[in-house]
C-alpha cells in the first residue's frame, strides 16, 4: 500500500494524485511548463529531482489548477486585454484563485506561501526598468496580504516607484484596498485591473501637461527634465507594450520559468510519462482463439488452484480449537497450547497489468505470440476472485507530435475482449510507459500489485527505464518481466524475467513469473 510519503518525493506519482484532487490532467514530458485551460503540461524532468523542484511543481500544479477550477476563460477571451491590462489582471486573478483554492484546500497555503516568498521576496537580477516598479508594487502588495515576510520588498519597491512616479501609490492603493474586500470572480479581476490602468493613465497624462507647463516656463532644471522624460518615456513604453514586448512575470510565469530550467538537455537523463494515444486493435481470428484456448487449457485452473491455496492455512495449535490427543502433554507441564484448528486468511486483492510491447522491432509473428499470451492469461486471471487485470500496450500512434504514448487494451475492471493490436510499429518507450501504468495502478483499491512487461527488446533511454523500475519498485509495485527472443529485460529485472525462445516455453514461462510474484510476500 503506498503512503503519503511515498508520493511527494514521486514526480509522476504526484501529478497524478494532484491532477485527481483538482479534476484535471497533467502531463510531464513536453519542453516548456504551460496550461491550455485544460491541461496541466509539465516539461521532462530529472530522473532523480531534488525537494526543492518537487515543491515547485506542487506549486505550480496547485496554482494552475486554481485557473482551471475558478478562472472564466471565456469572460477572459472577450475582455481583449491588452498586454499591460492582461498583466495587471493576472497580478489580480492569481491571488483570488489561490485564496479560493486554499479555502477548499489548506494545505495549499503554506506552499504557496513558501514559494511567494522565495519568488518574490528579493530583488532580481536586472530589474532596472522604472516603469516595472509600478507593476512590481501592485504585485507585490497583493501578494502581502497573504505572506508578510515580502512587506519589506514591497516598501522598497514602492519607495522606487514614489521616486519615480510620486503620488501615484495612493491611487493604486486605494483600488487595491476595494479590490481586496469585493474581488468575487474573474469579471470582476478585469474591472479592477482596468481602473487600475486608468488610475495610471491619468496620472501620467497628468504629469506629461504638468513637465510641459514647466519646460514653457523654465522652472525645471535640465538635470530634473531628463530624468522625468525617462520614467515618463518608460512608462508610456509598458502601457503600449505589445505581445513580443518583456513584463514583469507572475507567480505562475515565475515557476514556470524556474521548472524549465530544471529540465535535463540529455533526453536519456529525461523523465516522461506517457500519454494515451491510438492504436487500430483487432479481434485475434476464431482459429487462434481455439488454439490459444487448447494450448493454455490447464493455465486458469492451475492460477485459481494456487490463489485458493493461499486462502488456506495448515493446521496451528493455540489455546481454542478442537483438543489434540498428540499436544495434550503440553497440559501437564501448563503449556495451554494443546488445541488445533484450521487457520483461513484471505489472500490479498491483487491488480495484474500487463504492458505490452508492440514497437517497430516486434515482428508479426512476434507480435501474434505476445497477443496470443495477453489473452490466454488475461482469461485465466480475470476469472479469480479478487484479481483486477489491465493490459496496455506501447506505443500508440504518434501524429500530433504528443511524445511518447500508450493504448489502453483492456482498462481495470472492463470485461477481457480478443482485440489486440494489429500491427508493430514506432519506438520502445518502455520507461515513459511504465509511468503511465504506475499512475492508473495507483488509484487502484487492491493492496497488491503486480506489472508484467513483455517486451522483445531495449528501451529507447536505459537509464530512465530503470529508474522507473527503481522507483517502481520502491514504492510497492512488483515489476516482472518477458523477453521475447531478446535478453534486454534480464538487464533491467535481473531477479523477475525470464527470456523465451520459442512457442512451446511462452505458457510455462509466464504461469512461472506471475506464480513466483503472487507468491512474495503472501
Amino acid at each position: 500500500m503506498l503512503k503519503p510519503k511515498d508520493i511527494m518525493d514521486c514526480l509522476p506519482l504526484l501529478a497524478s494524485v494532484l491532477g485527481n484532487q483538482y479534476s484535471v490532467t497533467v502531463e510531464i514530458g513536453g519542453s516548456e511548463a504551460y496550461t491550455d485551460g485544460k491541461t496541466i503540461h509539465l516539461p521532462a524532468l530529472p530522473l532523480d529531482s531534488e525537494p526543492e523542484l518537487i515543491t515547485m511543481i506542487k506549486g505550480y500544479c496547485d496554482h494552475e489548477s486554481a485557473h482551471i477550477r475558478e478562472t472564466d476563460f471565456e469572460i477572459l477571451r472577450k475582455a481583449q486585454l491588452t498586454p499591460f491590462q492582461h498583466n495587471l489582471f493576472n497580478i489580480l486573478e492569481d491571488w483570488r484563485v489561490e485564496e479560493r483554492l486554499s479555502a477548499r484546500y489548506p494545505g495549499c497555503r503554506e506552499n504557496f506561501r513558501h514559494l511567494i516568498q522565495k519568488l518574490f521576496g528579493a530583488q532580481k537580477a536586472g530589474d532596472t526598468n522604472p516603469a516595472f516598479s509600478i507593476l512590481n508594487t501592485i504585485l507585490l502588495t497583493v501578494r502581502s496580504w497573504s505572506v508578510d515576510a515580502i512587506i519589506p520588498r514591497r516598501e522598497s519597491v514602492a519607495k522606487t516607484m514614489e521616486r519615480q512616479y510620486p503620488g501615484l501609490r495612493k491611487a493604486l492603493d486605494r483600488i487595491l484596498g476595494r479590490m481586496r474586500g469585493s474581488c468575487k470572480d474573474t469579471g470582476d479581476c478585469i474591472r479592477y485591473a482596468l481602473e487600475l490602468e486608468q488610475a495610471i493613465l491619468q496620472w501620467y497624462s497628468e504629469q506629461t501637461d504638468a513637465q510641459q507647463r514647466r519646460k514653457k516656463d523654465g522652472s525645471i532644471t535640465k538635470d530634473t527634465l531628463d530624468t522625468a522624460e525617462v520614467s515618463l518615456g518608460a512608462l508610456a513604453s509598458m502601457l503600449n507594450a505589445s505581445a513580443s514586448d518583456e513584463l514583469p512575470k507572475g507567480f505562475g510565469e515565475s515557476l514556470a520559468e524556474r521548472i524549465k530550467l530544471d529540465s535535463p538537455k540529455d533526453r536519456r537523463k529525461q523523465l516522461r510519462v506517457a500519454v494515451t494515444g491510438r492504436k487500430r486493435l483487432a479481434e485475434l481470428p476464431p482459429g487462434q482463439l481455439s488454439r490459444i484456448e487448447r494450448q493454455t487449457a490447464g493455465l486458469g485452473f492451475r492460477l485459481q488452484g494456487f490463489m485458493q491455496a493461499q486462502k488456506w492455512l495448515p493446521v496451528m495449535p493455540g489455546v481454542r480449537g478442537r483438543l489434540s490427543s498428540s499436544l495434550c502433554h503440553r497440559l501437564a507441564v501448563g503449556n495451554p497450547r494443546a488445541f488445533v484448528k484450521n487457520g483461513f486468511r484471505e489472500s490479498p486483492d491483487t491488480a495484474v497489468h500487463i504492458l505490452l510491447d508492440s514497437s517497430g522491432s516486434m515482428t508479426d509473428s512476434g507480435l501474434m505470440l505476445a497477443n496470443a499470451v495477453c489473452y490466454a492469461v488475461g482469461k485465466a486471471l480475470q476469472g479469480i476472485p479478487g484479481v483486477n487485470l489491465g493490459i496496455t500496450a506501447f506505443p500508440g500512434a504518434n501524429r500530433a507530435k504528443r511524445g511518447a504514448t500508450v493504448v489502453p487494451v483492456l482498462r481495470h475492471g472492463e470485461k477481457l475482449t480478443a482485440r489486440f493490436p494489429e500491427m508493430a510499429y514506432g519506438m520502445t518507450p518502455m520507461a515513459e510507459s511504465l509511468w503511465w501504468v504506475m499512475q492508473q495502478m495507483y488509484f487502484l483499491r487492491e493492496s497488491r500489485k503486480i506489472i508484467l512487461i513483455i517486451t522483445d527488446g531495449e528501451p529507447d533511454s536505459i537509464p530512465a527505464a530503470q529508474e522507473a523500475f527503481k522507483q517502481a519498485q520502491k514504492k510497492g509495485f512488483e515489476c516482472c518481466g518477458l523477453g521475447i527472443m531478446c535478453p534486454g529485460i534480464a538487464a533491467l529485472l535481473p531477479h523477475a524475467s525470464r527470456v523465451i525462445e520459442t512457442l512451446p516455453q511462452l505458457a510455462p514461462a509466464l504461469f512461472g513469473l506471475l506464480e513466483d510474484a503472487l507468491r512474495r510476500n503472501a
